[in-house]
């Protein structure tokens, strides 16, 4: 089993005003949700619209929910996967040299952030940066350090995807899962 951190180009505040006056049917998300998740589509919407009213956590399937949601609406940028036994290696590749290069707040943003009043309980969690946030990190990226700073290129995809949304005016709504 392995994880990925998805970067989906999708303004914040369009995905804010999905969630909370939702007009998605389930057969425009067909081909980003589970069965289970397109069958409750109505009452999920419901009740992530009610949770995001009075601000709380969202897990399992109103988790779902909104990952169908973001890449129903968004546009793929990247995914960064690991396996599971190599979450400490990526996890350690995005605290030291992904955090030096873009900054710890924009990692952490990725990683996971509130979205308007809503927190993630556990995976899925979603994250986002602004443009502005991505532009202050393309600005002051540094270069890259060295090949045996990331084996796997995981950096390299990164820091492209946020110097692509950064130029491009996008906000980046990322899914780890």
């Amino acid at each position: 089993m392995g994880y990925t951190l998805e970067l989906w180009g999708l303004p914040v505040r369009r995905l804010v005003d999905e969630l909370r006056a939702p007009m998605l049917g389930a057969d425009s998300a067909r081909d980003h949700a589970a069965p289970h998740v397109l069958e409750r589509w109505q009452a999920l919407a419901q009740e992530v619209s009610a949770i995001l009213a009075s601000g709380g956590e969202v897990g399992g399937d109103r988790a779902l929910y909104v990952v169908a949601v973001v890449r129903t609406l968004g546009e793929h940028m990247e995914a960064l996967d690991h396996t599971s036994s190599g979450g400490d290696e990526f996890r350690e590749l995005l605290d030291g040299p992904a955090a030096r290069r873009l900054g710890r707040d924009l990692i952490d943003h990725l990683l996971g952030r509130p979205l308007a009043d809503l927190t993630w309980a556990e995976y899925p969690s979603i994250g986002w940066a602004s443009t502005g946030e991505l532009r202050r990190a393309a600005d002051r990226m540094a270069p890259p350090a060295g090949e045996e700073d990331d084996p796997f290129e995981i950096l390299r995809n990164l820091e492209l995807t946020v110097r692509i949304a950064a130029h491009t005016g996008r906000d980046i709504v990322s899914i780890y899962l």
